[in-house]
């Protein structure tokens, strides 16, 4: 075995020993700090130190405010959804937006512990229109997608959703809404053309393919959002991007982690923790 390979086992145990599978641990570090979760093959260690998407979570802690409406697009298993829980307070709300019920039932379990209860859980996933699709689990409920392939041992099906059907069916529209849902972003923006113009919300979006940074990029260009890359496990350092039609591999162009922000609005705007 080689040393970085022996390195990486010793840790893993250490791990486990200290925070087993299936133990409620404290968060000790970050912007979580005092919050409680079930240490799960899907959550794995990381958020225990506060090391699970640091910079994004400073971003969310900078935009959003109490009252504001949240939308957790691939809400996983609910962590960013016990911050968005602080920041919006009792006179904001968070939904939930998670296909995957072992996923669902997590998040459920980690807002019981902390409770949390400004939320509700759609068992959905978000694209351009209702449907019934399939959707491939990776190696474990973190990781999946919405496909057009054949089904398999690890794919099932699920219902989506539009956000356009679902602001229209009387629910509150978002001033802010994370979307990480792994090559979906293009389809799930499809179905908000006709009610983005309601709030113009901020979005961090988390960008999977040449072909989502396409469709991503014209729908924020077409309705006058600027975007800014940033790396989401360092400080917070943005990037303007300068072209929105340029996918992945374009230096200039729009791919990776980025935070977009509507007509008339800037990064000075808002206070960031750098």
């Amino acid at each position: 075995m080689a040393r970085g390979q022996s390195v990486t086992s010793l840790k893993t145990k250490i791990q486990k020993w200290l925070f087993p599978l299936g133990s409620v641990q404290t968060i000790r570090a970050g912007l979580l700090k005092g919050s409680k979760i079930v240490v799960t093959e899907n959550t794995q260690w990381a958020p225990l130190l506060g090391r699970w998407e640091p910079a994004m979570q400073k971003i969310m802690a900078s935009v959003i405010k109490p009252g504001d409406i949240v939308y957790d697009l691939g809400a996983n298993f609910g962590l960013h959804g016990l911050l968005f829980s602080r920041l919006t307070g009792q006179e904001g709300f968070l939904y939930n937006f998670e296909p995957l019920p072992q996923n669902v039932l997590e998040i459920e379990n980690n807002y019981k512990l902390n409770k949390v209860n400004n939320y509700i859980t759609i068992e959905k996933a978000v694209s351009y229109r209702s449907e019934t699709v399939k959707f491939i689990i990776g190696t474990h409920a973190g990781q999946g997608k919405l496909t057009s392939e054949e089904g398999g041992k690890n794919t099932r099906e699920v219902q989506t959703i539009s956000l356009d059907e679902f602001i229209e069916a009387g629910n509150r529209p978002p001033n802010f809404i994370k979307m990480d849902i792994e090559g979906a972003e293009g389809a799930a923006l499809k179905g908000y053309e006709k009610n983005i113009a309601k709030t113009f919300p901020a979005m961090v979006i988390e960008l999977h393919s040449p072909e989502a940074d396409k469709q991503v990029g014209q729908f924020l260009n077409f309705h006058g959002y600027t975007a800014y890359r940033f790396n989401t496990f360092n400080a917070i350092k943005f990037e303007r991007i300068k072209d929105l039609s340029l996918p992945y591999p374009h230096r200039d162009g729009i791919w990776g982690s980025i935070f977009c922000l509507g007509p008339g609005k800037s990064l000075d705007n808002f206070q960031f923790n750098l």
